[in-house]
This record gives structure tokens, C-alpha cells and sequence, in this order.
């Protein structure tokens, strides 16, 4: 076997490694952190804590509700990045379309 090929292939099996090794632990950690509230074990919220937890969504919303791209409209698709921007895309072809209903009986 060649040297980049062993290489490789134990750069393949510590990378398989950690993600298992982070999966279990992952799994095993009781305690979650939530906008700073600890959730344990995937218990309910209380009334309280779920009105926290709403306002500051709410307080989220109220923010991107404020911003408006209009006022920057010219600014950003009239720089260069926007400019530079290649369109990639291509049609979809047809494709024939199956039976009205799949799981109707033949």
C-alpha cells in the first residue's frame, strides 16, 4: 500500500472516531441550556419560563421587523460582489408524471 493511502485511511477512521465518540456524549448530557434557562432531561416549561421564552421571540420578530432592505436596495445589488454574480441554474426537464393515485390497486 502506498504511504497517502494509509494516510487517508487513518485520517478516515479518527474522523469516524470523534464523530461516534461526540455522539455519546451528546446523548448522555442531561442538561440543556435554552436563552439561559436550563431544560433537564427534555422536561416542560413552566408557565413563566414559557412566557420568557416568548417575549423574547417576540423581541426577535420586533427586530427584523425593523429592518428595511429597501433603503440599502441600491447599495447592495448595485456593488460589485452583487454584480460579479454568476447564474449557474438550468431548466428542469419534464418527466412523466405517475398514476393519479400511487397506492390505488393495480
Amino acid at each position: 500500500m502506498k504511504t497517502h493511502t494509509i494516510v487517508l485511511s487513518l485520517l478516515g477512521f479518527c474522523l469516524v472516531a470523534i464523530t461516534a465518540l461526540s455522539g455519546i456524549y451528546i446523548s448522555h448530557v442531561e442538561a440543556q441550556e435554552v436563552d439561559g434557562l436550563e431544560v433537564v432531561g427534555g422536561a416542560s416549561l413552566d408557565g413563566s419560563e414559557a412566557s420568557l421564552i416568548a417575549s423574547r421571540f417576540v423581541q426577535q420578530v420586533n427586530i427584523l421587523n425593523q429592518v428595511n432592505i429597501k433603503e440599502n436596495a441600491d447599495k447592495l445589488f448595485g456593488s460589485t460582489a452583487f454584480q460579479s454574480l454568476v447564474d449557474y441554474s438550468r431548466p428542469i426537464p419534464e418527466e412523466p408524471v405517475g398514476r393519479s393515485n400511487p397506492f390505488a390497486p393495480f
